[in-house]
């Protein structure tokens, strides 16, 4: 009988540690598209981009290439005919194309539903030139105010524009939404250069602008549609802001500067953001990223603009009245993995 019993503990003690060993590979290895049910009831609080269940992850970071296209250039007269005044060069016809950037965060995870997120967001400097033929009869002249000049040479001017900003955010998950607020940096930098060519004597232009916007915003993401490893998700911010602006107006003759002016000051302004994005999650670790993005700034000094509020600049010192009314709009996809750990 001893015998017998031992048979029997020796078999109960196998089945035992078989099944111990089945659940620790379900735990390690995780069941098709989750872990265990626990898991999954709370995985919506652990990240709304999550599949699998990790558990709730302690950092989630994207990593994203943007492709986006500036428009909004203002259409500023800048440069007339001085015979005619017939507007030879606007704002408007410079038409920038698109340029690649970066956008990448990264999220600390305080609790399930609660994180601290900082994000950065760069694009490359868009730019667009043109060439503006001396009229015959005439001559040409900058559209300041007085008007500046009467050049005799052909102009060929280049406008460019660039974006960063940085941010960093309080984010709360309430059921399938996560809303947040925080504070948010953008600085948008645009250099109007208009330059008289040779056989001419050679004269150089310039009309910059610099906007260094700092406020709070508030902002929402959720997902729209979730099926298996596939989710579509969706975002939106919105933020008032103070644009620290300066502006600066310059004509050199050779080596000689005539006219000068600078200006600067602090007016209220606006960011908007959003996008949607299509979720692919190769595993609970890494998911793919692919969207399409907008942003709007109002409420900036763009550089075309500020030629109609800058004196005549072939005195010195000249006086600039910056425009600070108008707006930058972007737009483009966007690419790239989330990484959750």
């Amino acid at each position: 009988m001893v015998r017998n019993c031992r048979f029997t503990l020796s078999i109960m003690t196998a089945i035992c540690g078989t099944l111990l060993s089945v659940d620790s590979i379900q735990a390690g290895l995780g069941l098709p598209f989750g872990h265990s049910s626990d898991c999954c009831e709370s995985r919506s609080a652990c990240d709304l981009n999550q599949v699998f269940c990790n558990p709730c992850p302690t950092f989630t970071s994207n990593v994203k290439f943007v492709y986006m296209q500036r428009t909004q250039t203002g259409n500023g007269a800048i440069v007339a005919n001085s015979n005619t005044n017939q507007v030879l060069l606007k704002g408007d016809q410079y038409d920038f194309g698109f340029q690649p950037g970066i956008d990448t965060n990264l999220i600390y995870h305080l609790n399930p539903t609660t994180g601290v997120e900082f994000r950065y967001l760069w694009i490359d400097e868009w730019s667009e030139s043109a060439f503006t033929p001396n009229p015959n009869p005439g001559a040409l002249r900058y559209l300041t105010n007085p008007v500046t000049g009467n050049f005799g040479a052909d102009f060929g001017s280049e406008y460019t524009s660039s974006l960063q900003t940085a941010e960093i955010n309080l984010r709360k998950q309430a059921g399938n939404i996560t809303w947040l607020i925080g504070f948010r940096w953008a600085e948008i930098d645009e250099n109007l250069q208009v330059n008289g060519l040779p056989p001419a004597n050679p004269s150089f232009t310039s009309f910059n602008t610099s906007n260094n916007l700092y406020g709070l915003q508030v902002g929402l993401e959720a997902p729209l549609y979730t099926r298996g490893r596939f989710s579509l998700d969706t975002f939106g911010k919105l933020g008032w802001y103070a644009n620290q602006v300066e502006g600066d107006s310059q004509l050199l003759l050779g080596n000689t500067v005539l006219g000068q002016a600078h200006d600067s000051r602090t007016d209220p302004a606006l960011l908007a953001e959003a996008g949607l994005e299509g979720v692919y999650h190769i595993n609970q670790f890494v998911a793919l990223r692919l969207g399409y993005q907008l942003f709007l700034a109002h409420g900036i000094a763009v550089a075309p603009e500020q030629v109609k509020r800058t004196g005549s600049l072939v005195t010195n010192p000249s006086t600039l009245n910056l425009d600070t009314t108008d707006s930058l709009f972007a737009h483009g996809v966007t690419g790239g993995l989330e990484f959750t750990w």
